[in-house]
């Protein structure tokens, strides 16, 4: 993980915990996918998608084809394939397992992470049962987890389940704030998850709603 740099920035370490903890309950719940491939009927599936006052990640109905804004310039793929993350020049990408994208920033001011993890044929086939036992698990690496009720709402266009926490990192002042929307397509658990320190949450979610929105969802290719 980043850490603090000569212009006094925060070191990531409790924002490190909590991708550790969220990608080993990923490795340890769910089995590995196939190939995938575009999606022929990706434009038909976008017109056809839920409509109404439920917020997305940036709070307003939004088709899921929507064009990456300007300053999202970066693109970058997970190793299966299943998603595309696209994201400012600010943040750096990696990926930590198959099935997931890790992008995070370590800027004066602008400390954070986002988790896009896509995972096929996952633990139980009901959005509900995996999205529990997902948090159970990912809370469980964090001593002093106080989590934030769930709450059902557009994920990227489908039926989702929105969620968070709170969390302190022993021997750190600072508190760090968690928010995630996940929903179930095509047998693949999706998950977007951001992080940033509590102070600076609010300042940058918008630019995380933004990365969340505009992921790119690939089909299965052995569906």
């Amino acid at each position: 993980m980043l850490g603090a740099n000569g212009g006094g920035c925060l070191v990531l370490g409790g924002l490190g915990l909590l991708v550790v903890g969220f990608f080993a309950a990923t490795w340890v719940l769910f089995s590995p996918g196939g190939l995938l491939h575009d999606d022929p009927n990706a434009a038909a599936k976008d017109a056809a998608a839920p409509k109404g006052s439920d917020a997305t990640f940036d709070g307003e109905t939004k088709s899921k084809s929507a064009e990456p804004s300007a300053e999202l310039t970066q693109k970058f793929a997970s190793r299966s394939g299943l998603v595309v993350a696209h994201y400012p020049e600010s943040f750096a990408a990696s990926t930590p397992e198959e099935h997931g994208v890790l992008l995070q920033r370590n800027l004066d001011k602008h400390e954070g992470l986002v988790v896009i993890d896509a995972v096929p044929d996952p633990v139980s086939d009901q959005l509900e049962e995996t999205d529990r036992v997902v948090r159970l698990a990912s809370a469980a690496a964090h001593d002093g987890y106080r989590p934030i009720a769930e709450t059902p709402g557009l994920c990227h266009g489908e039926p989702g389940i929105w969620s968070g926490g709170t969390y302190k990192v022993e021997g750190q002042l600072i508190g760090y704030q968690t928010r995630s929307c996940a929903f179930m397509k095509d047998g693949v658990y999706h998950r977007c998850s951001y992080t940033a320190p509590l102070h600076r949450f609010l300042a940058q979610e918008a630019v995380f709603k933004d990365i969340c929105e505009h992921v790119e969802i690939k089909a299965r290719r052995d569906q």
